[in-house]
């Protein structure tokens, strides 16, 4: 997987990509009794390692993955003017169970792309697989059925946003708005990933980690960073020249690309098939 990516095409594709197989999944529901198999009958090779996130709205933002607030000077209400920290935007309850058997919804979401779903099951493991060499150990997917979500900033938790957006900032310095200010002029379209869900800060972090890579610049040691970054301590990347860390961004603009979105990553990657 090349690292060079064109952002525009993340201005004009969609979030609703069209079931490339209507009523497989249906079908074999109908067929099968059990789910598990029924999922399998569509074609899907079963992964010990899959999972799938029952849902549990969020009782903080109610399921929308945004909160409200009152304006600067405490006088008007504005509806969804933070996004919620405590779903991280996916707008379901950050706890909510992941087991091997999926429910309807999933067998029907997902029997219906069964090479979309192949397709970015690999971005994702490729992410996974780059995010390891930063430091987030991660050994299942999992996957949720809902409506886009604005999740970029909130994908992984800290240190690994220091690690993967910080840092590479910190090392352009003054030079840094000029390397993203191109980025952020790309305007979404319609149903797009920039339109809908607001990743263009992931674009951007994703031409930073380029521009490094480039300079032949280094993984800092926690050492040469200032205090508020030893969290950092112990990264394996540590003293590593870009050249030999693959950019993590990659891999996740090439899932948003196929109308899917990743909810967060922790020990387990949640993936997101967008079905209305």
């Amino acid at each position: 997987m090349t690292d060079e990516f064109d952002y525009t095409t993340l201005a004009t594709c969609t979030m609703w990509p069209e079931p490339t197989d209507p009523g497989r999944g249906a079908a074999a529901l109908a067929e099968h009794g059990d789910r598990a198999a029924a999922l399998a009958a569509t074609g899907l090779t079963p992964d010990p390692r899959r999972g799938f996130v029952h849902r549990v709205v969020c009782g903080t933002c109610k399921g929308a993955g945004t909160v409200g607030a009152y304006s600067g000077d405490l006088t008007e209400w504005e509806d969804n003017a933070y996004t919620c920290g405590h779903c991280h935007c996916s707008g379901d309850e950050p706890d909510s169970p992941v087991d091997d058997v999926p429910d309807e919804a999933h067998v029907i979401a997902l029997g219906d792309r069964v090479d979309a779903v192949t397709e970015v099951e690999g971005f994702a493991w490729e992410l996974v697989d780059r995010l390891g060499a930063l430091g987030c150990a991660v050994t299942r997917l999992a996957w949720q059925v809902g409506r886009p979500r604005n999740t970029g900033w909130y994908l992984v938790p800290y240190p690994v946003t220091a690690a993967t957006s910080t840092v590479p900032s910190r090392l352009l310095g003054k030079d840094d708005f000029e390397v993203v200010k191109p980025v952020y002029a790309i305007k979404g379209e319609g149903d797009s990933p920039l339109s809908m869900t607001g990743h263009g800060g992931n674009l951007a972090q994703h031409a930073r980690w380029q521009e490094v890579t480039r300079r032949g610049l280094r993984y800092p040691d926690a050492d040469e960073l200032p205090k508020i970054y030893k969290t950092l301590a112990g990264n394996p990347a540590a003293g590593k020249p870009f050249t030999e860390l693959r950019n993590p961004y990659t891999p996740l603009l090439h899932i948003w690309r196929a109308g899917f979105g990743v909810d967060y990553i922790d020990d387990t990657i949640k993936l997101r098939v967008h079905a209305k």
